[in-house]
């Protein structure tokens, strides 16, 4: 048997496309659940690490992290919005962590599963409209 090539997914983006989280070198990638993974065996040109799977057998290159400062995360909220967020990380501490997970990141990636986690909490505690959560985003 010849050894094939595998991409292990990790996060997704969100346009949707998975990120290559490992590529590794095995005949199969030794699970049973293969949803997590793509052969790429002969793929020109060879993805790696970092490159994103549109799940139609594309691949892109990585992109450029688009990061910003805490500072300019919490600048991106109306002073109403950071209130609002303020006021039920009181009763919700669930959000508390969210705004931990800001102030603590260095810097902040906009396209991080984290950061956007954050940012639809605040969608579901009503801090946030789905356009203003696309905006920060964006």
């Amino acid at each position: 048997m010849s050894e094939r090539q595998w991409a292990r997914f990790g996060a997704t983006r969100t346009d949707g496309s998975r990120i290559i989280a490992e590529v590794i070198t095995a005949e199969t990638p030794g699970v049973n659940d293969l949803s997590d993974y793509a052969e790429i065996t002969g793929a020109d040109p060879m993805p790696t690490v970092g490159w994103s799977y549109d799940g139609q057998g594309n691949y892109t290159p990585e992109v450029a992290a688009r990061t910003i400062s805490a500072g300019e995360f919490m600048d991106r909220l109306t002073t109403s919005e950071r209130e609002a967020w303020l006021s039920k990380q009181r009763t919700d501490l669930s959000l508390q962590v969210h705004r931990e997970t800001i102030t603590l990141a260095s810097p902040v990636n906009l396209d991080a599963i984290s950061v956007i986690g954050v940012v639809n909490a605040l969608v579901g505690a009503g801090v946030l409209t789905d356009a203003r959560a696309a905006e920060i985003l964006s």
